[in-house]
């Protein structure tokens, strides 16, 4: 199996425009879960599995 060594920046900021999708709605609830500030995620597919992403993140602590 191959690996890939990520080198993490201090700060990462921008705007992505991508269409609703359910890998990408979870990725991206569990990136902004991570992240200092508040975060807008628009587009984002409310499918059942990805409302159970959001219901773990609340029970985790963090505010959506």
């Amino acid at each position: 199996m191959k690996s890939i060594i990520l080198h993490p920046r201090e700060r990462a900021a921008g705007t992505l425009k991508l269409p609703g999708d359910k890998s990408i709605s979870h990725r991206a609830a569990l990136l902004a879960g991570l992240c200092p500030q508040p975060t807008r995620i628009s587009n984002f597919l409310f499918a059942d599995d990805c409302r159970v992403t959001l219901d773990v993140l609340k029970a985790m602590g963090v505010g959506i």
